[in-house]
């Protein structure tokens, strides 16, 4: 018997290319924009080989099996991660470093606009979903200023959970990095990456963050030569860790 053709949803497979969202490709399916084999598609349940399948967008073929980029970029502060802003604030597609980029980069999350660091960006639609998804726990790990050092009690409300208006914010790991004549520095580790959850942290300890830099995701680490709006290139070494802590191989990216 020949083995059964290895299909996926459509929607899901134009986020995997990192074309579009899976959302905003649902609309474009349910407007009549995508064409398989040369069929306009209007269905959401529908699945396609991307070995055999032809699809197009807007009537230009895509290809099915793209090349993947993985980069990291050193965000600076008072700058969007956001692809517009309704106030015209600068995004980080603005930087001259993704401005001209052929290739449509989404990032693995969002830093708010007073926070700078580390920020993973990838076409890899279902990388990308996988280190945001809370399923996977992934590792962000971010160094925080403020004015006066923690007590014990603070650092022990910080590992036991903090009750936030979404739920209970538990820090992995903290420990005290600098101590300047007029600040403290905290390095913590957490799991999830919900909005501001760092800053609202704080903000119940009544203790305002005075700076707040992401350094590391998961297995990538910011190096200290990025400069602010620089990127980089992931090595095949990490691209492979950072898919091995998702679950994420080979085989796995052909599942339907």
């Amino acid at each position: 018997m020949p083995p059964a053709p290895k299909t996926e949803r459509l929607q899901k497979l134009l986020s995997n290319l990192g074309i579009t969202s899976r959302r905003d490709a649902e609309k474009w399916i349910l407007d009549g924009r995508i064409e398989v084999n040369g069929t306009v598609i209007t269905e959401l349940g529908t699945r396609v080989d991307p070995d055999k399948d032809k699809v197009s967008v807007d009537g230009t073929r895509i290809s099915t099996r793209p090349k993947f980029h993985y980069i990291m970029l050193n965000k600076p502060e008072h700058i969007m991660t956001t692809r517009r802003d309704d106030r015209s604030r600068p995004t980080i597609y603005h930087l001259r470093s993704l401005k001209n980029s052929p290739i449509q980069l989404s990032s693995v999350g969002r830093l708010d606009f007073d926070t700078d660091g580390l920020l993973l960006l990838s076409n890899d639609g279902e990388l990308v979903h996988r280190l945001m998804h809370p399923k996977y726990e992934v590792e962000r790990c971010y160094r925080v200023k403020i004015s006066r050092q923690l007590s014990q009690e603070e650092l022990n409300k910080l590992r036991t959970g903090i009750r936030l208006r979404d739920g209970l914010a538990r820090v992995q790991r903290v420990k005290l990095a600098k101590k300047n004549p007029s600040s403290f520095i905290y390095e913590l580790t957490v799991t999830e990456g919900r909005n501001r959850l760092i800053r609202r942290i704080f903000e119940a300890l009544r203790r305002p963050v005075l700076k707040l830099t992401r350094i590391a995701y998961a297995n990538i680490q910011l190096p200290r030569e990025l400069r602010h709006g620089e990127v980089c290139t992931l090595t095949p070494k990490q691209v492979h860790v950072l898919k091995g802590i998702v679950g994420l191989t080979q085989s796995s990216l052909k599942k339907p």
